[in-house]
């Protein structure tokens, strides 16, 4: 399935570049969450490396900032995708739409055939400029 956007009547249309790096966020919506879960268990028991103790360049070491930043990054991502997916909960005709976006998004499958595909291709704009939105890239 082709990853574009309408561009007739379309009020979500966002630049082509922006488009895809959002949809790519989307895609790895499960990752983050895993990687985040993975980096919280870390930061509660951190791993010993003995190279990190002599180091040789002026650099401080901080493990505990860089994975603080680290887990800041993927937690905005992850809210703002779950306050896109809430919003769209929110509404009746949203919510019954939302399966088949949700599964062309994450898994490139095609469209269920209970509406028309400019109908999926509409909410769709709507869910990923709601998450650029939520995430200030727009």
């Amino acid at each position: 399935m082709r990853d574009y956007q309408p561009k007739v009547n379309n009020p979500y249309y966002i630049d082509k570049d922006i488009y895809k790096s959002i949809l790519y966020i989307i895609r790895s919506y499960n990752s983050q969450i895993k990687e985040y879960k993975t980096l919280i268990d870390e930061k509660a028991f951190p791993k010993y490396n003995p190279m990190n103790t002599g180091s040789k360049t002026n650099k401080t070491s901080d493990i505990t900032g860089e994975t603080a930043i680290k887990l800041e990054g993927k937690a905005n991502i992850i809210k703002a995708i779950d306050k896109a997916i809430k919003t769209f909960e929110e509404s009746e005709t949203e919510k019954y739409y939302f399966k088949g976006i949700w599964n062309s998004i994450i898994y490139s499958t095609p469209y269920p055939d209970d509406a028309s595909t400019s109908t999926y291709k509409r909410h769709k704009a709507r869910f990923i400029w709601l998450v650029g939105k939520n995430l200030n890239i727009i």
